[in-house]
């Protein structure tokens, strides 16, 4: 037998004492005074002294059962058999604290924090996790388990632990992050922890449940992306869920998705002013969401670009220039382009920095992407140029190239001065030497242009691949004069394009004059990486003249990468057209992608097309190389939440700029990659915090700057539906029960109520309460009859 409230029932046993001590104080010897009949009475209470010594006992042992079976129903007595039959499991709790983007949402009218800040949609949900965490008794074996859902989703106390103050110091020390959440991956996180912890034998007779803090709004909850079961069999294993209800209203917000100069090569001016008399074209992506999309609006965006010694603060520079967006009915993206004078740099790192007004979010109300202001492009040729003069019907292709690189030079020297620099090298000058022992041009290049690929070995081959990895720009036709094109293997092994092209051309078209095949605008890119995206709007123009007589053809791979031109379609039949300009990006060994691989199936010559002696040639093959060298450099934006591009074993990053207003300025703390103790980034080194950060080497030597902005996918503020929530959470085989959150984030009443208190057995306090009620009454009955007095009816007195 045990006691709920052993307490009480120390102090009502000690209570027992009090009949005792009255019966022996009513015993004390008194001074006897004699009188006439006193000898009469001593001789009846000697004849009855027994039995009056009986009596007073059994009114003494009466009187102490009373109160000592009060004693026992406020203790609240269990027997143990009782106890072991209502025993309920004990309890394991995780907690899925949702701590991405959307959670940042300012909640119109809660209170202020000490700090200052007003309160948000993730201190509400942090709230609540608490809550539900105090809901647990660690006296009866629940434990505790913190994962937060902030991409990558990672456990913070996984296993569960029975700790419960150290889990709500480490949930309490949780911030909010500019990660999309990944509901999914937390969930498995979580399904993870369930399934080891009953495989190990430790959760047999636990009561598994997970706690989703969250305002499930569509930013966060991704309807589409399915959750993974809970349990293996949900009857024998049960699993249940606890979410916060959805959230029910929207709440406005514009988000900057992007920004980016249109052209990604930015060349700077020999005065330092910056390129095109010191302006560039600068693209603003925004997003909006809310109540709002339903309605005209306008917002506000502020642009401007810093110099590398200048990125210390995230306000607006005096250059910067603010553009209205107007905002139409039910319109959710939009752009605008810009033109920004660049610093007066004459080379070196610019950051563009895009921000729109303050609103509910204030995470992704600014975007920011580092460029390099480069003072020119170092172009190499490789080919044998004409020894004709200008005769064009003798042009190699390695002159038409250089032709259309730099038009107004006609000597060498002054190929060298220009924006693109323009140098020519032989063939033959790469063939069997080491890669120090190369031209100097062709290590200092950023586009490498073959046009006699049949002349090279495999050390030149090699001596290109390492360029690629290097981002340099490789561009290769087929060689002019050449019936056996047996360069093409090579192309596909050394650089990964995952081409198969054929070895012989075939000819296209009608013969005769004005024949061939004309040639498409169309193309398989994306938007941004389509290397023609600027000239595509002029090509039909552009392209209406030109044909093409011989081509080679792409046996296999042909949607390995894009196809830029390809020949019109003249049967009609919608049928594939093939392609004349294909470009990818060339892959290490790795995966990683390195510069970009651009491969004519037709060269510049005049018994293959007659492009070169066209219009389009100048455009074409400047807007190829200014594109392909500015989208060969290593992506220099990421996202929150996901690894850096191009980060390897060894890479540091340190935080310098928060793009916040609260938070501006320098950072200088080093974050290790992998580092828990990494702030800004999670345990495994992933930055979480928008901001701009500098990737650094083992030995700490900066590799690059990369801007890290706020994952805008989670910026969608639009309320989901509480039903299609449940049947969401309700896949995962679990049983799903939803309580409210309320304006000030709830008293921890609906927890107790859906996490479920103790279940403890009932006491025996009633029976005890009777028992005692009964020995009161023989008490009263025990005491009348013994105290031998009577009254006879009729009678004046009392007989005894």
């Amino acid at each position: 037998m045990s006691f709920l409230n052993p307490i009480l029932l120390a102090v009502g046993l000690a209570c027992v004492a009090a009949p005792i001590i009255i019966h022996i104080l009513m015993r004390r010897k008194r001074q006897p005074i004699a009188w006439g009949a006193m000898q009469f009475l001593l001789q009846a209470y000697q004849q009855q002294r027994r039995r009056l010594r009986l009596e007073q006992v059994l009114l003494l042992a009466a009187r102490c059962l009373i109160i000592a079976l009060l004693a026992l129903a406020l203790g609240k007595p269990v027997i143990g058999a009782i106890r072991e039959g209502f025993a309920s499991p004990s309890r394991t709790l995780y907690v899925v604290l949702d701590n991405g983007l959307t959670q940042q949402i300012a909640v119109p009218g809660a209170a202020v924090s000490a700090t200052g800040d007003a309160s948000s949609s993730f201190a509400m949900a942090k709230a609540r996790a608490i809550e539900a965490i105090n809901q647990l008794d660690m006296q009866r074996g629940d434990q505790a388990g913190l994962i937060v859902a902030a991409g990558p989703a990672q456990g913070l106390v996984i296993p569960a632990a029975s700790d419960l103050a150290q889990v709500r110091r480490v949930l309490e020390q949780v911030e909010a992050t500019d990660s999309a959440t990944d509901l999914p991956a937390a969930m498995e996180v979580a399904r993870a922890a369930i399934a080891s912890e009953r495989t190990q034998g430790d959760g047999g007779g636990t009561d598994a449940i997970v706690y989703v803090a969250s305002d499930l709004r569509v930013g966060s909850a991704n309807l589409s992306k399915p959750l993974p079961a809970l349990a293996t069999d949900p009857r024998a294993e049960p699993v249940r869920i606890i979410a916060m209800a959805p959230a029910s209203s929207g709440i406005d917000n514009v988000s900057v998705r992007a920004v980016s100069p249109l052209r990604p090569l930015v060349l700077a001016s020999k005065d330092g002013g910056g390129p095109d008399a010191g302006l560039i074209a600068v693209r603003v992506d925004l997003a909006r969401a809310g109540p709002s999309v339903n309605s005209p609006s306008i917002s506000q965006v502020s642009v401007w670009a810093a110099a590398a010694g200048a990125i210390a603060s995230a306000s607006p520079s005096e250059s910067a220039q603010r553009v209205s967006v107007n905002w139409t009915s039910g319109q959710t993206t939009a752009s605008v382009t810009v033109s920004l004078a660049m610093p007066a740099a004459p080379s070196g790192d610019v950051l563009l920095v895009a921000r729109c007004d303050a609103d509910a979010i204030a995470g992704d109300n600014i975007a920011a992407a580092p460029i390099t202001l480069r003072a020119g492009v170092n172009v190499v040729v490789v080919g044998t140029l004409s020894a004709a003069g200008n005769k064009i019907d003798s042009f190699s292709p390695a002159d038409w190239f250089t032709l259309a690189l730099a038009p107004a030079q006609a000597q060498a020297w002054q190929r060298l001065s220009g924006e693109l620099r323009v140098s020519n090298v032989e063939s033959r000058e790469l063939l069997g030497v080491a890669a120090e022992q190369l031209p100097v041009s062709v290590r200092e290049a950023d586009v490498i242009i073959v046009t006699q690929p049949h002349e090279l070995d495999d050390g030149a081959w090699r001596a290109l691949r390492a360029a690629s990895n290097r981002g340099v720009m490789l561009m290769v036709t087929p060689s002019d004069g050449e019936q056996t094109q047996l360069w093409a293997d090579n192309l596909t092994e050394t650089l990964g394009t995952g081409w198969k092209l054929s070895r012989e051309a075939s000819v296209v078209g009608a013969s005769g004059d004005g024949g061939g095949a004309a040639i498409a605008g169309t193309t398989s890119a994306s938007a941004n990486d389509d290397l023609l995206g600027i000239l595509r709007p002029e090509l039909p123009d552009l392209l209406r003249p030109v044909r093409v007589q011989r081509l080679l053809s792409v046996v296999e791979g042909s949607t390995a990468g894009q196809v830029l031109l390809s020949l019109e379609d003249a049967s009609g039949s919608g049928s594939a057209s093939r392609p004349v300009v294909m470009a990818t990006r060339a892959k290490f060994e790795r995966g990683q992608q390195a510069g970009w691989v651009v491969v004519w199936l037709v060269p510049p010559s005049l018994s293959w097309t007659d492009l070169p002696a066209k219009p389009l040639m100048v455009p074409l093959v400047q807007e190829l190389v200014r594109q392909g060298v500015g989208k060969s450099v290593p992506t220099r934006v990421g996202v929150a939440g996901v690894a850096i591009a191009g980060t390897r074993g060894g890479v540091e990053a340190a935080k310098q700029v928060v793009w916040r207003e609260e938070a501006a300025g320098i950072d200088a703390q080093l974050l290790a990659l992998g580092s828990a103790n990494a702030t800004g980034a999670n345990a495994r080194g992933v930055p979480q915090a928008a901001g701009l950060w500098a990737m650094r080497d083992a030995a700490g030597q900066r590799i690059a700057t990369v801007a890290v902005n706020a994952d805008t996918s989670a910026s969608d503020t639009t309320p989901v539906d509480a039903a299609a929530v449940e049947k969401w959470l309700s896949a995962t085989g679990a049983s799903v029960a939803m309580v409210e959150a309320g304006a000030s984030g709830g008293t921890g009443n609906e927890n107790a109520q859906v996490l479920g208190s103790s279940r403890q057995p009932p006491p025996i306090s009633l029976p005890l309460l009777i028992a005692a009620a009964i020995v009161a009454m023989l008490e009263a009955l025990m005491a009348r009859w013994f105290s031998h007095a009577t009254v006879e009816k009729g009678a004046q007195g009392v007989t005894t």
